[in-house]
């Protein structure tokens, strides 16, 4: 078991290794840490499809602005209303509000894939995190325990590499 595990999130590159990942492992481990690398990106993408998942990491179908991969894994930390979600969907995806030419909504299939891709994404990094350490309990159990263990392991993890947290 790791002292620590550096993730390479979707919607990183698919058949890329992560520099930054590979350029943070050294360091920590000079300093006795002992450091694991997992991908996400390819287990992800094949649970979603990898044109799903292309597109949302790379296509000009959707851009920055909608911020879809954000959307998705806000869901791991806090549930999202009904109105919340029909929100995003509106305001971003439709009607694309952030920005000041307009621009074409997205296709209803782009934004079926987006709202399962969510659904999956929770899925997903219940059985993925605890599967790449035991120590990593999933965030979102409750929003009240959530923040105050999320608090406590930034901490921990800060302060074991020097970095103590304000």
């Amino acid at each position: 078991m790791s002292d620590v595990v550096l993730v390479s999130m979707p919607f990183g590159p698919l058949f890329w290794p992560s520099l930054g990942l590979s350029l943070l492992k050294p360091p920590l481990v000079e300093r006795g840490i002992s450091v694991a690398i997992k991908y996400f990106t390819i287990p992800f993408a094949e649970r979603i499809g990898e044109s799903l998942y292309s597109t949302i990491a790379m296509s000009n179908r959707i851009g920055m602005r909608e911020q879809a991969g954000e959307w998705i894994f806000s869901h791991a930390l806090a549930e999202q209303t009904t109105e919340q979600v029909e929100g995003y969907v509106e305001e971003i995806l439709r009607r694309r509000d952030g920005y000041l030419a307009k621009r074409a909504a997205a296709s209803p299939s782009l934004i079926a894939g987006i709202l399962r891709a969510g659904r999956a994404w929770t899925r997903f990094s219940a059985g993925a995190l605890t599967r790449s350490s035991p120590n990593v309990r999933r965030l979102s159990a409750s929003p009240a325990s959530s923040s105050s263990t999320w608090r406590r392991w930034r901490w921990r993890a800060a302060s074991r590499i020097g970095c103590p947290m304000s």
